[in-house]
């Protein structure tokens, strides 16, 4: 199992878990067995040394910020940042779902992420033809392109090549900073507004 707590809980880059179940597999996978880095005559239990067990080998080990945050936060304010998180996430769907202009990628969101696009007045009630999409695909970087520049917004896009599915809109509602409905709403504001001045 791999679990981003950069991604949800908006720990500092790189803060990513990856559990397996079966004892030293990942040392199975990594060991160099560089006996000049990993010398077994310490003083302590060697089996807690970690350079053989990873990829990164003897780099920092970045698990330790998820370990401060939830020493700092405690396991309820964490699960509160991670109910609000998937509440503003639940209501960013819900407005968007039925909005004017907006049409999701998917009937349902994935964990925290919603996937849309935005279909600007002029090209809405058009026969969508592949021309259609192709310009609806452009516009969404386009979009994204001018919320950059103008420095109110970052929100993603990205195709789905495999499934045929071009530039598309990924809100992606984390913990940090702390979203509410209003950061929700001023991220339709946004988008509504850079794509009518296009």
């Amino acid at each position: 199992m791999s679990w981003n707590a950069h991604k949800m809980l908006g720990a500092p880059l790189q803060c990513s878990l990856f559990l397996v179940r079966r004892r030293n597999l990942l040392y199975e996978a990594n060991c160099s067995g560089a006996t000049y880095l990993f010398q077994q005559d310490k003083f302590y239990d060697v089996s807690w040394d970690t350079g053989d067990k990873s990829v990164q080998c003897g780099r920092k080990i970045d698990a330790v910020k998820l370990w401060l945050m939830w020493k700092a936060r405690g396991t309820n304010g964490l699960g509160l940042s991670v109910d609000i998180a998937m509440d503003c996430a639940d209501y960013f769907f819900n407005k968007i779902k039925d909005r004017n202009g907006y049409r999701l990628v998917f009937p349902k969101y994935q964990g925290n992420t919603i996937s849309f696009w935005y279909i600007p007045p002029s090209m809405r009630g058009q026969p969508e033809t592949q021309e259609w999409w192709d310009k609806l695909y452009a516009l969404t970087a386009k979009i994204k392109e001018l919320l950059v520049l103008d420095g109110r917004l970052l929100i993603s896009y990205n195709p789905l090549t495999g499934k045929k599915i071009g530039n598309f809109f990924r809100m992606v509602v984390s913990c940090q900073p702390t979203p509410t409905y209003q950061s929700m709403d001023f991220v339709l504001e946004q988008i509504e507004l850079i794509a009518h001045k296009l």
